[in-house]
């Protein structure tokens, strides 16, 4: 595209001077990506964010506050809903706030909170909902970041909420900042490779993280593929 490349280049440097642009020489996949924005990033906080997002205005200052509070911490904004084919944005202050959970086959879903959970003005989640978040930066390579050894993307967030939670770290929910996240209509152009990839993802994910849970797993998923010659490289 004539817009990008070099453009691009001569266009972030003159209007953006804080912006890095890094360019992969191979493919990396959305966890190889931000694992290297992560290790080019000075800044003491790290912020991931979907490509598809809007923020609003005081979305930062939140999250911010939350990982000085707590620097072993994850501050997750509340995302809100972005129509994919006229943009609108849709939020409801009071019906929008959820945490994220997940089944035995590590599938997640949103949970609907208590009246309990709603008087906090910032709450705990067993999983972030989502891959928008704001981290520290010595608290992110100190746990790991992502790990390189699951596939392009799809399961990561699962993986990364209880290696965080099991390892000492907590998840929280930052109901005052708020994010559009466009939700696309439509399904992926290759839907199967990407299920292909998430259930790598997955398998590992409760290989390493479940212990004698991943029992269960195995039961509920259906996905008993973990002796097999085509699959070893997941382990």
């Amino acid at each position: 595209m004539s817009h990008l490349g070099k453009k691009l280049d001569e266009y972030i440097s003159k209007k953006f001077h804080k912006v890095k642009i890094l360019r992969n020489e191979k493919r990396l996949g959305l966890i190889g990506c931000r694992n290297l924005g992560a290790k080019f990033a000075l800044g003491e906080i790290l912020v991931f964010l979907d490509s598809h997002c809007e923020v609003t205005n005081f979305w930062l200052q939140p999250l911010i506050q939350q990982i000085i509070t707590n620097p072993k911490s994850l501050a997750i904004p509340q995302l809100a809903y972005i129509e994919d084919t006229t943009f609108k944005f849709y939020y409801n202050t009071r019906t929008n706030k959820y945490g994220g959970g997940f089944t035995w086959s590590l599938t997640f879903n949103s949970i609907l909170l208590s009246e309990q959970h709603l008087e906090y003005v910032n709450y705990k989640t067993p999983i972030m909902v989502g891959g928008n978040y704001a981290i520290n930066r010595t608290f992110f390579f100190q746990m790991g970041t992502y790990d390189e050894g699951m596939e392009n993307y799809g399961g990561e967030d699962i993986e990364m909420s209880l290696r965080i939670w099991m390892c000492g770290g907590k998840l929280i929910m930052i109901p005052c900042s708020i994010i559009g996240h466009v939700y696309k209509s439509k399904s992926l152009k290759n839907e199967k490779l990407y299920n292909e990839m998430r259930t790598r993802n997955l398998i590992r994910t409760a290989y390493i993280w479940l212990d004698e849970y991943n029992e269960l797993f195995k039961k509920v998923s259906g996905y008993s593929i973990y002796n097999t010659t085509k699959d070893h490289h997941v382990l």
